[in-house]
């Protein structure tokens, strides 16, 4: 089963995740430092930023891909009540509970 994307994606997120460095974010731009050091910052150059771009790209699109997944999990009913359903209600009374949610909020 696929994982569901909670977050919306960060570029600052992302360039720390791609460079395996810290990264930080000033008025002109993302730098990253290496070790303890925060004063020696360096600023990212146009090709890491580009690369940042291109991921927080795909990661948005993944997000808002996936929307529909943290709509339907939000009205999903706790599993106890799905259980409740199950036994009062069989097997047609839960799935027709699940299907309406599902209906409500479509798979894209």
């Amino acid at each position: 089963m696929k994982e569901v994307i909670m977050q919306a994606p960060n570029k600052l997120y992302i360039a720390a995740d791609l460079l395996g460095k810290s990264v930080c974010e000033k008025a002109d731009g993302f730098y990253y430092w290496e070790g303890s050091e925060e004063l020696s910052t360096q600023k990212l150059t146009s090709s890491e930023l580009a690369q940042v771009d291109t991921e927080y790209a795909n990661r948005q699109a993944e997000y808002l891909a996936t929307q529909y997944q943290r709509d339907r999990a939000t009205e999903y009913p706790s599993f106890a009540d799905q259980f409740d359903t199950l036994y009062h209600g069989g097997y047609d009374a839960w799935k027709a509970q699940i299907d309406a949610i599902k209906l409500k909020y479509p798979k894209v």
